[in-house]
C-alpha cells in the first residue's frame, strides 16, 4: 500500500491526480473530541491502493481544505461516490465546521455496520482492528510523542476503516442487513448530525433556578421521610451557605432502606438477592406503592436526587458559548437499536407522568422568533405489537379509536392501571411470576389472568410462541426491518428464560427504534422542502422529536410534521402522532 504525507499546498495537487475518489475511506484527527472547541489537525484517506495523510498543521491554511477533493464531490454532481468512515457523525461534523460536506455521496459507516452485525460487542475502531484484523494498536497518547509515529497512526485509521468496510459489506449481505443499513441507518446519520450541530438552546438562569428547586425538594422530602419515621435530625449549613439535614439515616443505603421498609414499617418483602437479603430496588418500590405514604415520598426523593446529581449539577458544564447544549446521540449504544445520548444524557429527563413536582424541562427553550414543536407516537409499542402479532381483536380495538387500556380494563373487569400494566408487561415479555410480584398475588392467580388475556388476544400468544421457536432454531431473532438480536445459551446449553422475554420485546423495541429513524429521515426531507420555516430538528428524547420553527409557520409545520410522522409505515392499525408547541420544552410537551 502506497503511503503519502501531504505537508504543503503544492503536494495537494500531486496526490489528487492519482487518488480514486469514487470510493475511499476518511478519518479526521482533531485537537479535541468536543465539538465547540475542536480544531482539525489532519485528514487521512485510503482508496485501497494509496493511503494519504493531509497535515493541516504543517500546511497552516484551512482555506485549501476544499482543494483536497474534486469539486464534483463537494457539489451535488458526484453521486456515485462512496465515503467510508468509522463514526461518520464525528468526522462529518468536524468537516462541516470548515465548510466541507459530502451530502451527495453515499455514506458507509463501519461502526454502525458492526453494530448491526454484532450488537453485543464493542465497536471502537482500534478494538476492531485488533480483534478482527489482527493489528497491534498504538494509543493516541503514544503516537503524539513523535511526528512519524503520529503519521503512521493517522494512516492506519484510514487503512483499517477501509479493510473493515470490505469485510462488513459482505457480512451485511450475508445476514440480509444491507437494506436496513443503506436505506435506514445511513440516511439517519444525517439526522443525528442535524441534531448535534443545531444544539438545544437553554436558559442559563432557569437552569440555576431548577437546580435550586431540586435541592430544596430533596431537602424537604428528606425531612418528610425522617418525620414519618420519627427519626431525629438537625439542620446544618454547607460551605456554600445552603441548609442540609444531618441524621443517622441514609436513604441511599440499601441496608438502611431494608431496615426501614421491612422492619420499621413492617412491609412485606418482595424478593431477595442471591445472598438472601431483601431487595429495595425500583421494582420492589413499585409493588409496595400504596402500602404506605413513605413509599411515594421515597420515590419522589430518588427521582429528584438522581436528576439533580447526575444531570442538573453538571448541566452548566455542557453549555457552549452560544448558550446551546449539544448532546451526543449514540446510534450504536443499545442492543435493541434504541437511540441513547450522553454529555449530557437527555434521556434522563423524566416524562411528565413521573413523580416529580418540578417541571425540569422549562430551561430548554426556543430561539428568539421561534417556537418549539414536540411530536411523539401515541401507544407506539402496542401498535407495533398489534402489527407483528396480527391479532384480530387487538387490531380492531385500535381501529375503533378508543382507549386501548380502558377497553382492556372493561373487558377483564380491572382498573385501567392494571390493564396498562398487563398490556405493556406482555409486550415486554413478562411472565406470570413477574405479574404476581406486580399485583401481590400468587403466581397461579397471575397465570389464570394471563390465560384469559391470551384467550382474548390469541394472536399475541401465537406470536410469542413463534418467537421462542425461531430463537431456539437460529440463536437470534429479527425485527420487521431485519434488525437482529443475538442470544447466547447458558452453561447447560439452553437459552435462559430472560432471553425469550428479551427476544419478544426486541421485536417491538427494535422495530420501534427503526420507525423513529424512518420518521427522522422523512422529517429532515420535510425541512429541506420548506426552507422558509427555518425548521431545525433539535433532539430525539425518548421516542419524541423536538423541533424549532419560525413562529409565523408554526401551524403549517405542526400539520406537516404530524402527517409525516403518521405516514412512516403502512400498518393494519392507525399510527397516531401527538403534537405540542411552546416557547420551552416543558410547555411544548
Amino acid at each position: 500500500m502506497r503511503e503519502i504525507i501531504v505537508k504543503t499546498k503544492e503536494e495537494i495537487k500531486t496526490f489528487k491526480e492519482s487518488f480514486n475518489f469514487k470510493c475511499f475511506s476518511l478519518d479526521t484527527e482533531t485537537t479535541s473530541l468536543n465539538y465547540s472547541n475542536q480544531e482539525l489537525e489532519g485528514i487521512s484517506l485510503c482508496d485501497g491502493s494509496t493511503i494519504v495523510y493531509i497535515d493541516f498543521v504543517s500546511i497552516n491554511d484551512y482555506s485549501v481544505i476544499k482543494d483536497c477533493f474534486p469539486s464534483e464531490l463537494i457539489s451535488s454532481k458526484f453521486r456515485d461516490c462512496i465515503v467510508i468512515c468509522h463514526n461518520c457523525v464525528f468526522d462529518f461534523k468536524v468537516l462541516k465546521k470548515y465548510g466541507l460536506s459530502f451530502n451527495s455521496a453515499e455514506w458507509f459507516d463501519t461502526m454502525v455496520a458492526h453494530h448491526l452485525i454484532d450488537e453485543n460487542s464493542k465497536h471502537g475502531l482500534k478494538e476492531l482492528a485488533n480483534k478482527i484484523l489482527g493489528y497491534d494498536i498504538v494509543s493516541y497518547e503514544v503516537a503524539k510523542k513523535s511526528k512519524e509515529l503520529f503519521y503512521k497512526y493517522a494512516l492506519n485509521d484510514a487503512l483499517w476503516t477501509w479493510e473493515l468496510a470490505i469485510l462488513f459489506s459482505k457480512e451485511l449481505k450475508e445476514q440480509s442487513l444491507e437494506m436496513l443499513f443503506r436505506k435506514i441507518e445511513m440516511p439517519f446519520l444525517r439526522v443525528i448530525i442535524e441534531m448535534e450541530t443545531n444544539g438545544f438552546l437553554v436558559d442559563k438562569e432557569e437552569i440555576v433556578i431548577t437546580k435550586h428547586k431540586l435541592r430544596d425538594l430533596v431537602f424537604e422530602l428528606e425531612k418528610q421521610m425522617l418525620d414519618i419515621l420519627g427519626e431525629k435530625y438537625v439542620f446544618q449549613y454547607t460551605l456554600t451557605g445552603e441548609m442540609s439535614i444531618k441524621s443517622n439515616i441514609n436513604f441511599n443505603s440499601t441496608e438502611h432502606l431494608n431496615n426501614i421498609l421491612f422492619k420499621k414499617l413492617g412491609l412485606q418483602p418482595i424478593e431477595t438477592t442471591k445472598t438472601g437479603k431483601n431487595k429495595t430496588n425500583k421494582k420492589t418500590l413499585n409493588i409496595l406503592k400504596g402500602k404506605h405514604e413513605f413509599i411515594e415520598i421515597l420515590e419522589q426523593y430518588k427521582t429528584a436526587q438522581k436528576l439533580l446529581n447526575s444531570f442538573y449539577e453538571t448541566l452548566e458544564n455542557y453549555i457552549d458559548p452560544d448558550t446551546k447544549i449539544r448532546t451526543h446521540f449514540n446510534d450504536t449504544g443499545t442492543r435493541t437499536g434504541r437511540l441513547s445520548s450522553n454529555s449530557p444524557n437527555l434521556q434522563q429527563l423524566p416524562k411528565k407522568n413521573e413523580s416529580l413536582s418540578i417541571d425540569v424541562r422549562k430551561c430548554f427553550i426556543a430561539s428568539p422568533g421561534k417556537k418549539l414543536i414536540v411530536a411523539d407516537y401515541s401507544g407506539q409499542e402496542l401498535r407495533v405489537l398489534a402489527q407483528i402479532s396480527n391479532d384480530t381483536a387487538m387490531i380492531e380495538a385500535f381501529k375503533s379509536g378508543k382507549d386501548f387500556h380502558q377497553e382492556t380494563a372493561n373487558q377483564f373487569g380491572v382498573s385501567r392501571t392494571i390493564a396498562k400494566s398487563i398490556n405493556f408487561g406482555v409486550a415486554y415479555g413478562k411472565s406470570a411470576k413477574g405479574f404476581s410480584n406486580d399485583w401481590n398475588c400468587t403466581e397461579e392467580e397471575a397465570q389464570q389472568f394471563l390465560d384469559k388475556y391470551f384467550n382474548s388476544f390469541s394472536g399475541v400468544k401465537k406470536s410469542i410462541d413463534e418467537c421462542a421457536i425461531f430463537l431456539r432454531r437460529n440463536g437470534y431473532i429479527k425485527s420487521l426491518t431485519g434488525r437482529r438480536r443475538r442470544f447466547s445459551k447458558n452453561e447447560k446449553g439452553y437459552y435462559p428464560s430472560s432471553a425469550y422475554r428479551q427476544a419478544f420485546n426486541f421485536l417491538i423495541q427494535g422495530f420501534s427504534a427503526d420507525m423513529i429513524r424512518i420518521a427522522g429521515i422523512k422529517l429532515l426531507n420535510l425541512k429541506h422542502r420548506n426552507p422558509e420555516w427555518k425548521m431545525n430538528i433539535i433532539a430525539c428524547i425518548h421516542d419524541e422529536y423536538v423541533f424549532e420553527v419560525t413562529e409565523k409557520y408554526i401551524n403549517e409545520a405542526k400539520t406537516s410534521i404530524k402527517e409525516t410522522m403518521e405516514s412512516v409505515v403502512n400498518f393494519k392499525v392507525p399510527i397516531i402522532s401527538e403534537i405540542g408547541e411552546g416557547y420551552n420544552y416543558g410547555e411544548a410537551k
